[in-house]
């Protein structure tokens, strides 16, 4: 919502409708509801709401914003007819891309591809080879999502929210596509000056990143706080993981520039945790009663939406 009419304004006469969202928030509470988890499940919501009202598809597509390209794409509808033959599938999804490349990099891509007659669609999709990582351009069955009254986890607020929900899905036998002979290809972007959401999510990191490195649990019970044993007994026993990010993780990475910087050391510290909970949910070691807070968050309810604009 705070981006909303920036948005508005400079997609004027694109036929793109931008949707404003706001997380409304409880008296008292200092932070707003921002991040990955968060964006990804009003996304949905917002989905399962024109779906009420009455609109005809039962599906709809989620592309990350970098996403430029599939590669061996048989075309949207080819995925929208195979999703649709079984509504207790979740989703159609493919392989990821594990790069952003320059665009320079994904145009002469796209123009060997046509030189060597890989520029049209094949025919057919691939056969579907599940389990995989649903990320960055999948096709959500939204009536799957009504009718389990699921979505996205909001308290994964900088990563692992694709992958724990596919973890769920995984050790819950939840069915769905995924084509493993389609690639994702993914582009560098630059920032959009969404400022307000930046100090939003940067203090949303701050104050969960400081809760799970408390020393003493707080007043109303865990997790924290967060403590790991590093496989190599070099990197020393038992600690904070909020220790063993900053002085080993961080100095021995790709950020190691960058690892004073407090806004880098929250973000991986809050990876780190998601990273672990989602892979605790793959190994079956998550409580069934926080899944269902989390994947379900209103239980067998659904999401009561407010609409403030036309």
């Amino acid at each position: 919502m705070s981006e909303y009419k920036t948005y508005r304004e400079n997609l004027e006469g694109t036929d793109i409708t931008p949707i404003g969202w706001s997380f409304k928030r409880l008296p008292g509470a200092e932070h707003r509801l921002v991040g990955f988890g968060a964006s990804r499940y009003a996304a949905i919501e917002f989905c399962k709401e024109l779906r009420r009202a009455g609109a005809r598809w039962g599906a709809a597509w989620l592309f990350d914003d970098n996403v430029v390209a599939l590669t061996s794409f048989a075309g949207l509808d080819k995925a929208e007819d195979a999703l649709g033959k079984n509504r207790r599938l979740a989703c159609a999804a493919f392989h990821g891309g594990s790069t952003a490349e320059r665009f320079v990099s994904n145009r002469d891509w796209a123009r060997k591809e046509i030189e060597v007659n890989r520029g049209g669609a094949p025919k057919d999709l691939p056969e579907s080879d599940p389990p995989g990582i649903l990320q960055q351009a999948i096709l959500w069955n939204i009536d799957y999502f009504i009718e389990t009254n699921s979505n996205f986890g909001v308290v994964f607020v900088t990563s692992a929210e694709d992958v724990s929900l596919g973890s769920y899905f995984d050790t819950h036998k939840v069915p769905y596509l995924y084509y493993k002979g389609v690639g994702v290809r993914k582009e560098e972007t630059v920032p959009d000056g969404a400022r307000n959401i930046n100090t939003y999510r940067q203090d949303l990191h701050q104050w969960i990143t400081d809760a799970e490195a408390a020393a003493v649990p707080p007043a109303t019970g865990p997790p924290p706080p967060t403590t790991v044993e590093p496989a190599d007994s070099k990197d020393g026993g038992v600690q904070l993981l909020s220790a063993f990010v900053v002085g080993k993780v961080l100095p021995n990475s790709g950020l190691k520039a960058q690892q004073d910087d407090p806004i880098v050391q929250q973000t991986a510290k809050s990876q780190a945790v998601e990273q672990i909970i989602s892979q605790a949910i793959a190994e079956k070691v998550v409580d069934e009663a926080v899944l269902t807070q989390t994947f379900q968050v209103n239980g067998g309810a659904a999401q009561v939406i407010e609409q403030i604009t036309g």
